[in-house]
């Protein structure tokens, strides 16, 4: 149908058209593929003549429709008026120019809209956005809990994982989607720890970065991981060692007031008397602190052939991912002395019903935290400088090398050391033997510093 003759159109005219009662459809040309439709139609049982403005061009060698004839809806009259049509006419043709195709332009738009109200929608409803590092690192997180695997990871270690990444990723690089994250992203998560000297958490924060952008590129999600190209500008620390106790006399006194009912609060509350009994086992054992603080009934026996044990699992011990998910095999015993089995003994009439053997609250069978451990030695005055949890380990290490004669390795074994000379293999060698004759031989020599000579109070830093 011809369209009338219109050399160009302005508002009066199209103002004053009136559409033909014998014409369904006319085209009012404005130039250059714009042009503004009149079409008669029906709505329900009335019939009605819509305006729509429309912009035909030809499809750019750029397109994979390249040479098609491609009508585009720019909106309808009077609502879009003439010269906002002529304005979008001449920024399709602009595109078009550019070897830029408008109808994938168009489409790409309407993909983003859409991509942004479900991310609204998923946001609103407590879900990560499509694409973002959120998802990507809860999907490592339920993959690394998928039981059974070389890599799965124990229950309490996944719980750790997942509530550093919400306390320090997400909230700066939660929503970002993979492709946009930057170098400077990831830094700006760890740098603030580094920053209050907590590089530790930064390291595990960066490091956890990199885990789950490596999963996502194993998944074809991503091509290149920042978190390793952040490494650099990681602080390089070298971490202070725990302080010890280098005199035994010294540690004849912590011990003796430790052993102290009055002094040390065995006769205050129940939670007093756990974290007593925690840190004299610290002493005897010298464990790491979570270890102790962790120990479960389960894991002890005292009707073992060879002696009584605790048999710590390899899910709760310092060790790589791939050997927590190796069994038994890489279990750590920890043989135990007399001293030990009475704490034990003592613990049992308080916490026997419970799983965790020094259980702190009365309505939550979970371990005690390390620092409530330690917290009877600084009550009677020992501060951070003098000692703390893991310092015991160093100390107790020393002394059984330069005063009780014990051999290295029977040492390493103890504190879940790989010992000079035996590599990897040590977890099938566990000295057990050699192992409780050195504990019954390190607590006589504690308790002979205590008790055994004249006792000498020694005047500590204030």
């Amino acid at each position: 149908m011809a369209a009338p003759k219109f050399k160009a159109l302005n508002d009066s005219a199209l103002k004053a058209y009136s559409m033909a009662s014998d014409k369904e459809l006319v085209n009012l040309v404005d130039g250059e593929g714009l042009d503004l439709q009149f079409k008669r139609v029906k709505r329900g049982d009335k019939p009605v003549i819509t305006r729509t403005w429309r912009f035909t061009y030809t499809r750019p060698i750029s397109s994979p429709k390249a040479g098609l004839r491609t009508t585009l809806i720019l909106g309808s009259y009077p609502e879009l008026g003439l010269g906002a049509a002529r304005t979008a006419a001449t920024e399709l043709r602009g595109l078009v120019q550019r070897n830029v195709d408008p109808s994938i332009v168009r489409e790409q738009g309407k993909a983003k809209e859409a991509a942004v109200r479900e991310d609204k929608e998923r946001s609103e409803n407590g879900l990560p956005l499509r694409g973002s590092f959120k998802e990507a690192a809860l999907e490592y997180h339920a993959d690394r809990m998928i039981p059974g695997t070389k890599t799965t990871w124990s229950v309490q270690y996944g719980k750790t994982w997942l509530q550093r990444a919400r306390d320090y990723l997400f909230p700066t690089i939660g929503d970002k989607k993979l492709e946009d994250l930057t170098v400077a992203d990831i830094v700006a998560c760890f740098k603030p720890l580094e920053a209050s000297q907590n590089f530790e958490t930064a390291t595990c924060v960066r490091e956890g970065a990199q885990q789950v952008l490596d999963f996502a590129i194993s998944h074809e999600k991503l091509d290149r991981n920042v978190a390793r190209d952040a490494k650099p500008r990681a602080k390089t620390h070298t971490p202070e060692h725990h302080p010890q106790i280098h005199d035994p006399k010294q540690l004849g006194q912590l011990y003796r007031e430790l052993m102290d009912p009055v002094k040390s609060g065995r006769y205050g509350t129940r939670a007093n008397e756990l974290a007593q009994a925690a840190c004299q086992m610290q002493v005897l054992l010298w464990q790491r602190p979570s270890m102790i603080t962790g120990m479960q009934w389960s894991e002890i026996d005292l009707e073992h052939e060879t002696g009584p044990r605790w048999t710590i699992p390899a899910k709760r011990m310092k060790l790589d991912q791939d050997r927590k998910g190796q069994g038994d095999k890489y279990n750590h015993v920890v043989p135990l002395p007399k001293k030990a089995i009475e704490i034990l003994e003592r613990m049992r009439e308080i916490n026997g019903h419970r799983e965790h053997v020094f259980a702190v609250l009365p309505s939550k069978d979970v371990p005690m935290a390390n620092e409530t451990m330690i917290k009877p030695l600084r009550e009677l005055g020992w501060g951070k400088e003098e000692i703390n949890g893991h310092g015991f380990r160093g100390t107790a290490q020393t002394m059984c090398l330069e005063r009780l004669g014990i051999a290295l390795q029977t040492t390493e074994c103890h504190l879940a050391h790989v010992p000079p000379g035996l590599g990897r293999t040590y977890n099938n060698a566990e000295f057990v033997d050699q192992r409780r004759a050195m504990l019954e031989q390190w607590v006589a020599y504690v308790e002979r510093q205590a008790f055994g000579a004249e006792v000498v109070q020694l005047k500590r830093a204030a």
